[in-house]
Protein backbone atom coordinates (compact mmCIF):
# COMPACT_ATOMS: atom_id res chain seq x y z
CA UNK A 1 0.00 0.00 0.00
CA UNK A 2 3.14 2.29 0.95
CA UNK A 3 4.86 1.69 -2.33
CA UNK A 4 1.72 1.69 -4.49
CA UNK A 5 1.19 5.90 -2.92
CA UNK A 6 4.95 6.56 -3.70
CA UNK A 7 4.62 5.04 -7.19
CA UNK A 8 1.67 6.60 -7.56
CA UNK A 9 2.89 10.17 -6.36
CA UNK A 10 5.85 10.22 -8.33
CA UNK A 11 4.19 9.32 -11.61
CA UNK A 12 1.80 12.59 -10.89
CA UNK A 13 4.37 14.54 -9.88
CA UNK A 14 6.64 14.10 -13.23
CA UNK A 15 3.20 14.24 -14.85
CA UNK A 16 2.52 17.83 -13.82
CA UNK A 17 6.26 18.48 -14.50
CA UNK A 18 6.14 17.70 -17.90
CA UNK A 19 3.04 19.75 -18.22
CA UNK A 20 4.89 22.58 -16.28
CA UNK A 21 8.04 22.24 -18.76
CA UNK A 22 5.97 22.17 -22.07
CA UNK A 23 3.43 24.51 -21.30
CA UNK A 24 5.45 27.11 -23.02
CA UNK A 25 6.09 25.27 -26.29
CA UNK A 26 2.67 23.70 -26.15
CA UNK A 27 0.80 27.44 -26.97
CA UNK A 28 1.38 26.92 -30.49
CA UNK A 29 -1.16 23.76 -29.64
CA UNK A 30 -2.62 24.23 -26.78
CA UNK A 31 -4.03 27.34 -25.18
CA UNK A 32 -3.15 28.83 -21.92
CA UNK A 33 -6.87 27.86 -20.57
CA UNK A 34 -6.76 24.33 -21.95
CA UNK A 35 -3.87 23.93 -19.61
CA UNK A 36 -5.66 25.73 -16.99
CA UNK A 37 -9.22 23.72 -17.24
CA UNK A 38 -7.15 20.64 -16.67
CA UNK A 39 -5.63 21.65 -13.63
CA UNK A 40 -8.26 22.72 -12.60
CA UNK A 41 -9.53 19.22 -12.28
CA UNK A 42 -6.55 18.10 -10.76
CA UNK A 43 -7.14 20.39 -7.80
CA UNK A 44 -10.71 18.71 -7.70
CA UNK A 45 -9.27 15.34 -7.86
CA UNK A 46 -6.60 16.29 -4.75
CA UNK A 47 -8.29 18.48 -2.66
CA UNK A 48 -10.54 16.98 -0.07
CA UNK A 49 -14.27 18.77 1.02
CA UNK A 50 -16.59 17.91 3.88
CA UNK A 51 -18.97 15.73 3.38
CA UNK A 52 -21.46 16.59 0.60
CA UNK A 53 -24.91 15.09 -0.79
CA UNK A 54 -24.60 16.95 -3.85
CA UNK A 55 -25.53 15.29 -7.42
CA UNK A 56 -22.50 16.62 -9.21
CA UNK A 57 -19.12 18.20 -8.90
CA UNK A 58 -19.55 21.92 -9.37
CA UNK A 59 -17.53 23.96 -10.68
CA UNK A 60 -18.36 27.39 -11.50
CA UNK A 61 -16.30 30.78 -13.65
CA UNK A 62 -17.23 34.28 -12.86
CA UNK A 63 -17.35 37.17 -15.30
CA UNK A 64 -16.51 36.57 -18.61
CA UNK A 65 -15.79 32.75 -19.54
CA UNK A 66 -11.57 32.74 -20.43
CA UNK A 67 -11.97 28.89 -21.56
CA UNK A 68 -14.44 28.96 -24.48
CA UNK A 69 -15.03 24.82 -24.78
CA UNK A 70 -12.65 23.39 -22.60
CA UNK A 71 -14.15 23.25 -19.17
CA UNK A 72 -17.33 21.45 -20.77
CA UNK A 73 -15.42 18.98 -23.30
CA UNK A 74 -12.82 17.74 -20.25
CA UNK A 75 -16.35 17.61 -17.80
CA UNK A 76 -18.43 15.96 -20.46
CA UNK A 77 -15.59 12.78 -20.50
CA UNK A 78 -14.96 12.79 -16.65
CA UNK A 79 -16.45 12.36 -12.88
CA UNK A 80 -15.10 13.98 -9.85
CA UNK A 81 -15.71 12.02 -6.41
CA UNK A 82 -17.77 9.67 -8.06
CA UNK A 83 -19.70 12.45 -8.97
CA UNK A 84 -20.80 13.98 -12.72
CA UNK A 85 -19.25 17.31 -13.67
CA UNK A 86 -21.29 20.47 -13.85
CA UNK A 87 -20.12 23.69 -15.46
CA UNK A 88 -21.91 26.76 -14.24
CA UNK A 89 -20.93 30.22 -15.47
CA UNK A 90 -22.22 33.62 -13.42
CA UNK A 91 -21.63 36.83 -13.60
CA UNK A 92 -22.80 37.71 -9.62
CA UNK A 93 -22.01 37.44 -6.53
CA UNK A 94 -25.68 36.35 -5.45
CA UNK A 95 -25.58 33.21 -8.44
CA UNK A 96 -23.12 31.91 -6.38
CA UNK A 97 -24.46 28.59 -4.63
CA UNK A 98 -23.85 24.90 -3.82
CA UNK A 99 -20.14 24.76 -5.94
CA UNK A 100 -17.04 23.05 -5.16
CA UNK A 101 -14.09 25.16 -7.62
CA UNK A 102 -14.90 28.96 -7.74
CA UNK A 103 -12.33 29.98 -11.13
CA UNK A 104 -11.74 34.61 -11.21
CA UNK A 105 -10.44 35.08 -14.27
CA UNK A 106 -8.52 38.13 -14.58
CA UNK A 107 -11.71 40.18 -15.83
CA UNK A 108 -12.66 40.06 -12.07
CA UNK A 109 -9.72 41.38 -10.40
CA UNK A 110 -11.29 44.31 -8.95
CA UNK A 111 -14.23 42.26 -7.80
CA UNK A 112 -11.46 39.67 -5.81
CA UNK A 113 -12.29 41.19 -2.05
CA UNK A 114 -16.40 40.97 -2.33
CA UNK A 115 -15.35 37.58 -4.06
CA UNK A 116 -13.78 36.89 -0.99
CA UNK A 117 -15.96 38.08 1.63
CA UNK A 118 -18.99 35.99 0.03
CA UNK A 119 -17.09 32.36 -0.05
CA UNK A 120 -14.73 32.95 2.87
CA UNK A 121 -15.12 30.39 5.29
CA UNK A 122 -17.14 28.38 3.16
CA UNK A 123 -15.88 25.11 1.18
CA UNK A 124 -15.87 26.51 -2.00
CA UNK A 125 -11.70 26.20 -3.59
CA UNK A 126 -11.41 29.54 -4.89
CA UNK A 127 -9.15 29.70 -7.71
CA UNK A 128 -7.48 32.79 -9.78
CA UNK A 129 -4.90 33.88 -11.93
CA UNK A 130 -3.60 37.26 -11.08
CA UNK A 131 -0.40 38.53 -9.33
CA UNK A 132 -0.92 38.39 -5.08
CA UNK A 133 -4.69 37.05 -5.13
CA UNK A 134 -3.82 34.62 -2.96
CA UNK A 135 -2.48 36.72 -0.12
CA UNK A 136 -5.70 38.60 -0.64
CA UNK A 137 -7.71 35.51 0.14
CA UNK A 138 -7.63 32.98 -3.01
CA UNK A 139 -6.53 29.44 -2.13
CA UNK A 140 -4.87 28.77 -5.43
CA UNK A 141 -3.61 31.19 -7.80
CA UNK A 142 -2.07 30.72 -11.27
CA UNK A 143 0.78 32.76 -12.91
CA UNK A 144 3.19 32.73 -15.43
CA UNK A 145 6.50 32.88 -14.54
CA UNK A 146 9.71 34.37 -15.81
CA UNK A 147 10.16 32.02 -18.66
CA UNK A 148 5.98 32.22 -19.29
CA UNK A 149 5.50 28.49 -18.02
CA UNK A 150 2.33 28.33 -15.85
CA UNK A 151 2.73 27.24 -12.27
CA UNK A 152 0.45 27.57 -8.79
CA UNK A 153 0.46 29.19 -5.53
CA UNK A 154 -1.38 27.69 -2.88
CA UNK A 155 -2.53 29.35 0.31
CA UNK A 156 -2.60 26.71 3.42
CA UNK A 157 -3.96 29.63 5.77
CA UNK A 158 -6.88 30.18 3.28
CA UNK A 159 -7.89 26.52 2.87
CA UNK A 160 -7.46 25.97 6.31
CA UNK A 161 -10.38 28.90 6.85
CA UNK A 162 -12.32 26.98 4.23
CA UNK A 163 -11.84 23.61 5.74
CA UNK A 164 -10.11 21.94 2.61
CA UNK A 165 -7.46 19.90 2.92
CA UNK A 166 -5.22 19.79 -0.10
CA UNK A 167 -2.79 16.57 -0.85
CA UNK A 168 0.81 16.56 -0.50
CA UNK A 169 1.35 15.98 -4.28
CA UNK A 170 -0.38 19.52 -5.09
CA UNK A 171 1.53 21.48 -1.92
CA UNK A 172 4.77 20.04 -4.04
CA UNK A 173 4.52 21.57 -7.34
CA UNK A 174 2.68 24.62 -6.07
CA UNK A 175 4.49 27.85 -4.67
CA UNK A 176 3.21 28.06 -0.86
CA UNK A 177 2.51 31.44 -0.06
CA UNK A 178 2.34 31.49 3.67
Amino acid sequence: MYLEKKINKIIFVICLLSLFLKSSELYGQINEYEIKASFLFKFGKYTEWPKYDDDYFIITVIGKNPFADSLKKVASSKTMKEKKIKINYINSLTEIKNTHILFVPKTEKKSLNSIVNATQNKPILLVTEFCDAAVQGAHINFYLNDENKIRFEISKKNLKKSNLKVSSLLLDIGTEVD
